[in-house]
This record gives structure tokens, C-alpha cells and sequence, in this order.
């Protein structure tokens, strides 16, 4: 609606997207219909949202749903529900005793699991879990990656946009921002 994804190069035909944070899945339902011949991996943490995001998508075999949060490493979260709305929950690590809710997934893993040798489009909103994302070990996944659109939430986790500037400059991508996302592209 707010047409935040709607910067794309002219070339650009993704192959592969991932969409993390997917919400109730209207990004991949978005992606599906501007990129038909991509194959999008929707994650979603939060169990309210993900049954909606299944629903959403279940016409679509091109989307697969994965009930996960998006993690540096595989372990476990407790979903935080910061009352800013159902678009707003966090993934947290537990402190000692709390629940952990729900499993992660790496890239790593996603790019193991899925065969992938590219990954075209990384769109991450992720509720400030991106701060932990680029700062421990993205340079094991970062050259599979050809665009990352990323809201970040400095509200959140203060330093974290220039964390990610700072963590993928090395590897050649090109910055700009359109409304509250910062996207990096790499030729």
C-alpha cells in the first residue's frame, strides 16, 4: 500500500527471494506477483501471524512458508509483543527461566537446506533482530546476496544502520533509502 518495494533496477529478475519478517505475507504475496518465476521463502516467527501468512499463500506455490525467526545461529527466541501492533513483534533472546517460542533459521542453513546458490533479494524488518543478524557472521552469507532491503530500527537497537553500512561495505554493495528502507544492491 505504501508502495515501499517498488524499487527494482529495470534488469532485475529475482530468482530467489527471502522475505524475513514476512508478517501475514502481503510482501510475498507482493513479490509473487511482480517476480511470478521467483521462489520466495517467507519466515514468520509470531504463531498468530504465521497461520494468517499461510493463508494468504496457500495459493501460491511459489511461496514457502517457514515459521522461524531469522538468527545468526540455530537456537531459540521468546516472542516479545512490544504493543505497537501485530506488524511489531520481536524475537528476543530468553533470559533464565523464560520460554523460548520459537526456533531460528540462518541463512546459512536457508542457503543449505534450499539448494541455493544465490539469494537475489534479501528483504529484512525484522523488529531490530537485524543488529544481531549483520553483526555476527554475515560475511559467511553476504556474498550470496545480490539486494537487501532493510528496515532497520535504530528505536530499537541503537548504532544498528550504521552497524549494516559498516558490515557490507566490504563486499561492494551500493546504498540508497526510499521511505524507511535502506536497500543495498551490488552489480
Amino acid at each position: 500500500m505504501d508502495e515501499v518495494y517498488h524499487f527494482f533496477p529495470a534488469d532485475f529478475n529475482p530468482k530467489v527471494i527471502i522475505d524475513a519478517g514476512a508478517n501475514v505475507g502481503y510482501s510475498a504475496v507482493w513479490f509473487a506477483a511482480k517476480f511470478p518465476n521467483a521462489r520466495i521463502y517467507a519466515i514468520e516467527p509470531e504463531a498468530s501471524n504465521f497461520e494468517i501468512l499461510q493463508g494468504n499463500v496457500k495459493s501460491r506455490s511459489n511461496i514457502f512458508p517457514i515459521k522461524a525467526g531469522l538468527w545468526y545461529e540455530n537456537t531459540f527466541l521468546k516472542i516479545y509483543d512490544s504493543k505497537a501492533g501485530s506488524w511489531a513483534f520481536e524475537t528476543k533472546v530468553p533470559q533464565d527461566g523464560e520460554k523460548s517460542d520459537i526456533a531460528t533459521v540462518t541463512v546459512p542453513q536457508l542457503i543449505r537446506e534450499n539448494d541455493l546458490v544465490q539469494i537475489d533479494l534479501l528483504k529484512i524488518d525484522i523488529e531490530g533482530s537485524e543488529f544481531e543478524l549483520f553483526k555476527n557472521q554475515a560475511e559467511k552469507w553476504l556474498p550470496f546476496v545480490t539486494m537487501i532491503m532493510i528496515e532497520t530500527h535504530d528505536r530499537i537497537k541503537p548504532g544498528c544502520s550504521e552497524l549494516i553500512d559498516q558490515v557490507v561495505k566490504p563486499f561492494g554493495f551500493w546504498k540508497f533509502t526510499t521511505k524507511e528502507l535502506s536497500i543495498y544492491y551490488r552489480i
